[in-house]
């Protein structure tokens, strides 16, 4: 039996067929693709790629019928998305190393979610920011990254301050190269509700490293989202500062007010309330060092105190940032 190990010569005839199948699979033609891969089989060729890639191709067959079977729209791109998480797992589970099938399978995959999601947001009557930000999802996933931008700033129109779109503004922008705004739409995305930040579908390396980070250093999960913005301004991460317009700052300061109290009283949610605080008083830190007052530096001084009355660590990083 003949090995060709990683398929990766142009002049290579199995190679050249795998690039046809490739194009077959972003169609969906799955069962069109089998039969080309099994062909490249019975020619007695060994190659890892090709039996990885025959894996994938029959796990999109066996759930043809549960595909076809869901109602065009909003109810098939949510099966899709469903399966392709669930192919996720298998790829993993099965140890499929086949990564040009299976970037052809996500564009078939995320290309059909779009169509889906679109053709039922065009049925009704009134826009749908949520559907808008599913769309805008399957764009970024897809690399559409100038689409999902568009798809974007349209939902934001129905929902002014979200921070969700603002973190797949951040990621939209990142992958088109506008970085400056890109960290500015994160750092908003963060201070609006750290909560709601998908910081595990964000794929930008300054979100990607800074997460892996603080994964190293020992949080888990559910604390990645509230921790991440802190240690972003800590380490100048999210490095454009703005000066806050005068109700923004006073909603600030209430912001903070309510969190100290919770803070001081109760004991059971503190691990929770203090990177939420923190991150407020870094913020609060940001405005001061735009607004270039006078005072500036007295104001960031008291600032400062409540940090370290809080977290020393956090403070001593704080303080070197000045």
């Amino acid at each position: 039996m003949e090995k060709f190990g990683q398929l990766t010569f142009d002049d290579n005839p199995v190679y050249v067929q795998l690039k046809k199948i490739y194009a077959v699979i972003e169609e969906g033609r799955f069962e069109t693709a089998e039969k080309m891969l099994e062909e490249i089989i019975n020619m007695n060729i060994d190659a890892a790629e090709i039996y990885s890639s025959l894996k994938a191709v029959k796990f999109w067959i066996n759930r043809r019928k549960k595909i076809d079977s869901s109602p065009g729209g909003l109810s098939k791109g949510d099966t899709l998305l469903s399966e392709w998480e669930n192919f996720e797992k298998f790829v993993s589970a099965k140890g499929i190393e086949a990564k040009k099938t299976i970037a052809a399978v996500k564009k078939f995959v995320f290309r059909s979610v779009i169509d889906n999601y679109i053709l039922d947001f065009q049925k009704r009557e009134v826009a749908d920011p949520a559907l808008l930000l599913r769309i805008a999802g399957a764009f970024l996933a897809n690399g559409e990254y100038a689409r999902a931008l568009d798809t974007l700033l349209y939902a934001r129109k129905f929902k002014k301050k979200d921070a969700q779109i603002y973190a797949l503004l951040g990621e939209a922008h990142y992958h088109l190269k506008n970085h400056k705004k890109a960290r500015a739409f994160f750092r908003e995305a963060f201070f609006i509700n750290p909560a709601q930040v998908p910081v595990e579908s964000l794929n930008a390396e300054i979100i990607t490293d800074l997460r892996k980070k603080i994964e190293d250093e020992g949080f888990i999960r559910k604390e990645i989202n509230l921790w991440l913005p802190v240690f972003a301004e800590l380490y100048d991460i999210f490095s454009v500062k703005r000066r806050l317009e005068r109700r923004e700052y006073d909603e600030l300061l209430q912001r903070i007010y309510k969190n100290e109290i919770e803070y001081n009283l109760d004991r059971k949610n503190r691990a929770i309330i203090e990177p939420i605080l923190l991150y407020q008083y870094l913020y609060l830190i940001g405005h001061y060092q735009a607004e270039n007052a006078g005072d500036a530096d007295l104001k960031i001084a008291n600032v400062q105190r409540k940090i370290k009355n809080i977290n020393g660590q956090i403070y001593e990083l704080a303080r070197r940032q000045q």
